[in-house]
Parts: C-alpha cells; sequence; structure tokens
C-alpha cells in the first residue's frame, strides 16, 4: 500500500475495499497523494459486519467474533499483527492539503442468505478465520451456538440480509 512501484501521477481513481485497516496510514496516504493525478479520487469502502438478519442471528454471530477476539489476545495468535482504525486514517487524510474535498457517506445493499450462509459468513470474518486457522474448535468459538441459532430462526429458507457500508472519498487537489 505505500510503495506500488506504479508511475507518479497516473491514476484516475484508487479504490481500496475492505483492506485499509491493514495499511499503515502515514505511507499509505503518501502513495495514494503520488499516484493520483489532480482531480482523481480515492475511494475506500468497508462493510459493517455482520450484516443485519435478524436480532438473534445477529448477536450470535457478534457473540463468536468477540469469542474469537477474546481468543485471539489471551493466546496471541499472530502477535506482531498490525490493524490501524479508521480514526486513525482520517486524522491523516485531515492532515493533508492534498484533498480538496473528503466525504464519508453510507452505502447500503439488500441480498438473501440461508443459515448455512450466516454461519460460514462468521466462520470468515477476521479473528474468527485466524482462530480456526489455530486449530480452535467450532464448539469453543460458538458456532455450534450460532448454527443452532440460525437454523432456528432461517430454517433452510432464504432471509433479507442488509448490508450497510461506510465510505471514505476524497478529490485530490492540484497541489
Amino acid at each position: 500500500s505505500h510503495a506500488s512501484g506504479l508511475k507518479a501521477g497516473s491514476a484516475d481513481i484508487v479504490f481500496v475495499m475492505q483492506a485499509l485497516h491493514w495499511m499503515e496510514p502515514g505511507p499509505t496516504w503518501r502513495e495514494i497523494i503520488r499516484l493520483l493525478r489532480p482531480g482523481g479520487v480515492v475511494a475506500s469502502v468497508h462493510a459493517d459486519m455482520p450484516p443485519m438478519i435478524e436480532p438473534r442471528v445477529d448477536a450470535a454471530i457478534r457473540e463468536v467474533e468477540r469469542t474469537a477476539n477474546g481468543l485471539k489476545a489471551r493466546r496471541r495468535f499472530d502477535p506482531d499483527e498490525r490493524k490501524w482504525t479508521r480514526e486513525e486514517h482520517l486524522r491523516c487524510l485531515g492532515k493533508s492539503a492534498r484533498f480538496a474535498y473528503r466525504r464519508e457517506i453510507g452505502l447500503h445493499d439488500i441480498d438473501a442468505g440461508n443459515a448455512e450462509r450466516a454461519v460460514g459468513l462468521a466462520m470468515s470474518m477476521g479473528d474468527t478465520a485466524k482462530a480456526l486457522k489455530y486449530g480452535v474448535p467450532e464448539r469453543e468459538l460458538k458456532i455450534d451456538v450460532l448454527r443452532r441459532v440460525a437454523r432456528e430462526v432461517m430454517g433452510r429458507g432464504r432471509m433479507p440480509w442488509l448490508w450497510t457500508y461506510s465510505a471514505l472519498i476524497a478529490i485530490r487537489t492540484a497541489h
């Protein structure tokens, strides 16, 4: 994110999807500024997780992730891993005079999913996926509880899922 090797001023758009938290703010924003031509746009989109499915399913997904977060901290999975917050990126962007226009917007999408998709989503989320990779049993992560709740609520059918996204958009100035 901070040494793309691409030519300076070669990009009309820099787009980041679900990844800005892995990128160190200072060097990343310097590289984005270097890449964008004047008037170029940077957009970073992040899905708010989990999507809104049904309150009991949503709570069960959050509990799986909360459990995984706690296990990751206690067992020190990848202790050198670093994530940066949205606020750290916004501070860095705010200090730059290279963007004339900055805005955060909300987006949404509706699709449908079933109980197994809800379980699969939880198992793919950040620290839960990491815990599974390190051999933590599904039961310890409370995935069995999520599976039971999702099946009780959703049965074999599909339900609407409301996905919400936060988007940061900025336009590079001429100087």
